[in-house]
């Protein structure tokens, strides 16, 4: 995330993204990024908390139609200027 409070081993990056795919994992990452950022916590496997909560509030904003930035090339471009 833009605040680099999720810390992932390269081996647990490759296993979300093959779980999730890239986009949900980038997404799920900056959800728990800014989570982490307001509220000061750490968690013990940043692996697990994002499949506990993050990746279900990735599908909650799909659901009400708030759409992920898009990566490309650690480039970020908003997908939907509402969030803003």
């Amino acid at each position: 995330g833009a605040n680099g409070k999720v810390l992932l081993t390269d081996d647990d990056l490759e296993k979300l993204y093959e779980a999730h795919g890239q986009e949900d994992t980038m997404a799920a990452i900056d959800i728990m990024d800014g989570y982490l950022t307001a509220n000061g916590r750490s968690y013990k496997n940043y692996r697990q908390a994002l499949e506990n909560w993050a990746y279900r509030a990735v599908e909650e904003n799909k659901q009400k139609g708030i759409h992920a930035k898009k990566y490309n090339s650690h480039r970020l471009t908003s997908q939907n200027n509402d969030m803003q």
